[in-house]
């Protein structure tokens, strides 16, 4: 039971982390053979349908939450543990993530505005391969630095 409460609320305020570090899943595969300028509409549509889904997941998260404050809901299982602290820190962490994506979603449009495409691509696109492993490299460089 716990451990089910702990993965709903570590993975909501995870989402923030692995949106602005661009560590989210995707079929790189296909996505770095298109056009850059496909690959910046994708981007931007696959933002505004992810903020659409999250801010619908986050008020109802929301509303969730406050009916579990009003009522005093308690788990259906042994423990019988107050849902409303539970319940709470999946929903800020979902708010917070919205949050972040409005955020995200107003530099995107500031980067649209000034017709900067490679700033557009900096805050959506996957990393490519040689980005990653740049980012390995440096990772692997400061860990021996710290070491020594």
């Amino acid at each position: 039971e716990i451990a089910g409460y702990g993965l709903a609320i570590v993975v909501t305020w995870g989402l923030s982390d692995a949106f602005l570090h661009r560590r989210h899943i995707r079929i790189d595969v296909i996505y770095f053979l298109m056009p850059t300028g496909i690959r910046v509409v994708l981007d931007i549509v696959t933002l505004l349908v992810m903020l659409l889904v999250m801010i619908y997941l986050g008020r109802a998260t929301v509303d969730m939450t406050l009916m579990a404050i009003e009522f005093g809901s308690l788990s259906s299982q042994p423990l019988y543990l107050p849902l409303a602290p539970i319940q709470g820190m999946w929903a800020a962490g979902v708010v917070v993530f919205v949050i972040v994506m409005l955020i995200v979603t107003v530099l995107v449009a500031r980067e649209l505005a000034r017709g900067n495409i490679a700033g557009v691509q900096e805050l959506l696109a996957p990393p490519s391969t040689s980005e990653s492993i740049e980012e390995e490299l440096a990772a692997v460089t400061a860990q021996k630095d710290d070491e020594s």
